[in-house]
């Protein structure tokens, strides 16, 4: 079962506890889409709470929010607590705000201890490349993502170099689909949009 878009028009999050609620007893419900609903840090935090106890969501879409580093804390801590999700959207956040890495940081931690997520998109949500860092050293340690989507960001060298890297490497595992692809010319690494199925 799916719960898809509701429309609720209030600036409060009251209506994070309500749908939280029922997602902390409700076993059917394994895809929650919860895009353009303007919640908020306070809101995502008291989500992740009633989450923390939910076992069988699978697809979490908070895309097009205005969540932003204490938001991204919380969704790292459900990742390491033994979240089942396998696909997770915060684009269109803004997580990495004004150069802020810590959501970025609770999010790769949350990476490393979780082996379930196959898919995550953080484009758009002003990431600057010492975040991008954080996310791709995550990564090594990482090996079930398979999808990843970070193109729409604020790249630097040193994370285009660590993408780099970390893109041919995995060629020879388990490969990594990402949005975006890294080519070295005169020993500069650039990053380039890619087309990938949804």
């Amino acid at each position: 079962r799916i719960l898809c878009f509701p429309r609720i028009s209030t600036l409060q999050e009251d209506h994070t506890v309500h749908i939280g609620k029922m997602m902390r007893s409700n076993t059917n419900i394994t895809e929650l889409y919860l895009g353009k609903q303007r919640m908020r840090d306070e809101g995502a935090r008291q989500l992740v709470d009633f989450l923390l106890e939910n076992k069988v969501l699978r697809v979490l879409d908070l895309r097009c929010n205005e969540l932003g580093a204490v938001s991204a804390y919380c969704l790292g801590t459900l990742l390491a607590h033994g979240s089942q999700l396998v696909s997770l959207n915060l684009s269109c956040n803004r997580i990495g705000e004004k150069n802020n890495v810590d959501g970025a940081k609770a999010l790769a931690e949350g990476l490393v201890h979780n082996s379930h997520l196959e898919h995550l998109d953080l484009n758009h949500n002003e990431l600057c490349g010492q975040a991008l860092s954080l996310l791709g050293e995550s990564l090594q340690h990482s090996t079930k993502l398979v999808s990843l989507r970070l193109f729409h960001n604020h790249w630097d060298q040193p994370s285009s170099y660590l993408f780099h890297t970390l893109l041919t490497g995995r060629s020879k595992g388990v490969p990594l689909k990402a949005d975006f692809r890294t080519s070295e010319v005169d020993q500069q690494i650039h990053i380039s949009k890619l087309e990938v199925e949804q």
